[in-house]
């Protein structure tokens, strides 16, 4: 679709600018194919992207378009199987960057805005103590009456 979006566009101009507009099309189609799908496929699965590409390669020869659309899961799935037979529980944790962790990634909590804008912090914190110390009682109170 895209390359007939840009054909059309390219009729505008000069003859020459089609046969441009086509090669470089297949230029980058190739190049995405070759090389950064597997790159993507390999991080984003924490397997190499030589595995990603031969697994590629081999499923889109034995089952075409089909093949190619479940070579990469199978592939992760074969390598798994096989890394368990060689090294029985020992998973490795997904690989995380030096000192990065979740909680670092999340962003930092802002402080609840004061509403009724009279009161002091202290007392604020004051009856929200006291208000969960009354809820506490009172499920308390349920789970003895059940």
């Amino acid at each position: 679709m895209s390359l007939a979006l840009s054909v059309l566009i390219a009729l505008t101009f000069k003859p020459q600018v089609v046969l441009w507009v086509v090669l470089l099309y297949f230029a980058v189609a190739q190049t995405q194919a070759s090389v950064l799908q597997p790159i993507f496929y390999g991080k984003a699965v924490d397997v190499h992207p030589a595995a990603i590409l031969i697994a590629l390669l081999v499923g889109g020869q034995i089952g075409g378009v089909f093949g190619a659309l479940f070579a990469v899961p199978l592939a992760v799935v074969l390598l798994t199987v096989l890394d368990e037979i060689e090294k029985p529980g020992q998973a490795e944790p997904p690989p995380q960057e030096e000192g990065e962790s979740l909680a670092k990634k999340l962003p930092p909590k802002q402080p609840a805005e004061d509403t009724e804008g009279g009161e002091d912090e202290g007392e604020v914190e004051e009856n929200d103590e006291d208000t969960m110390e009354e809820d506490l009682g009172e499920d308390e109170d349920e789970k003895a009456d059940a």
